[in-house]
């Protein structure tokens, strides 16, 4: 794990700790207390956010899981999507995919945080298997006919 994935499980797990912290120990370590190590686990995941952030405007992408939720044997399928915010393609693996053809044929993944990402079908770039990609859509610009 390099030092810029470190800095990804950082911010939000900075949160989470001082959370964990000021709720399982803070009739122990005081209200105050528990006040300093809340703040100070959120400025934690704002810096290393800003670091992130710095790293990307200076060109720099990350291309590769975001989490893996199941592997069959030896073999573990992703779909590769197209994050148009972040210019990347993301790899989801397919155990957290949902087809959802009443939304417009698209596919549905739940974040690591919780939050539910609806994702059409166009945007679909590549298919993974065993960290290789198995199938690729050519952009538009490069297909014949």
């Amino acid at each position: 794990m390099t030092e810029m994935q470190k800095l990804y499980l950082l911010v939000p797990l900075a949160p989470l700790a001082g959370a964990a912290i000021a709720g399982l120990f803070g009739w122990l370590i005081g209200r105050a207390a528990s006040h300093w190590v809340t703040i100070l686990s959120v400025v934690i995941s704002f810096v290393a956010s800003v670091v992130i952030f710095q790293d990307v405007m200076a060109g720099h992408t990350f291309n590769g899981s975001v989490y893996t939720w199941l592997t069959t044997g030896d073999t573990r399928f992703e779909v590769g999507f197209l994050d148009r915010v972040a210019g990347t393609i993301m790899r989801v693996p397919f155990g957290e995919l949902h087809l959802d053809m009443g939304a417009r044929a698209s596919l549905t993944v739940r974040d690591p945080d919780g939050s539910v990402l609806r994702i059409p079908l166009h945007r679909v770039r590549q298919v993974w298997r065993d960290g290789e990609i198995v199938w690729e859509r050519r952009p538009a610009a490069s297909r014949d006919g």
